[in-house]
């Protein structure tokens, strides 16, 4: 088979029209289709919930009073729910696969900064902070 030489520029333009022609023919497939469903865009959050929702609610702070930066993370294979998190707030603890999470480490630790955390294959209620 004959190789053909090209130009550098002759090259990228056939490589250009290829992906153009791909690019516009996938948007003349969706443009109807957009147009039929009245695709408006992403919603805003104020259109999603009705103010009325909201108007009773007020800012407050919930905690963690000490939360921080995630610095490291560790799990046991034999308790899938539980996880301990060192932060630069200490170390947290969560036993239901973190929708709740409390604090380990307040009346233990002389510093709140935490690098490493690993719990101990062998007992899983040894965890080693460094």
């Amino acid at each position: 088979m004959p190789v053909i030489e090209k130009e550098e520029g002759e090259v990228m333009r056939s490589i250009l029209r290829t992906v153009m022609s791909g690019h516009l023919a996938i948007f003349a497939i969706l443009l109807p289709l957009f147009a039929v469903a009245g695709f408006q865009g992403p919603a805003r959050a104020a259109d999603m919930v009705p103010g009325s929702y909201l108007e009773g609610l007020e800012w407050r702070m919930i905690g963690p009073w000490r939360g921080g930066r995630a610095t490291a993370v560790a799990g046991h294979p034999d308790r899938p729910l539980f996880f301990v998190m060192g932060a630069t707030g200490g170390v947290w603890i969560t036993r239901d696969g973190g929708e709740n999470w409390t604090v380990a480490s307040d009346k233990d630790f002389s510093t709140a900064s935490v690098g490493a955390i690993e719990i101990a294959p062998s007992d899983p209620n040894v965890i080693v902070v460094g």
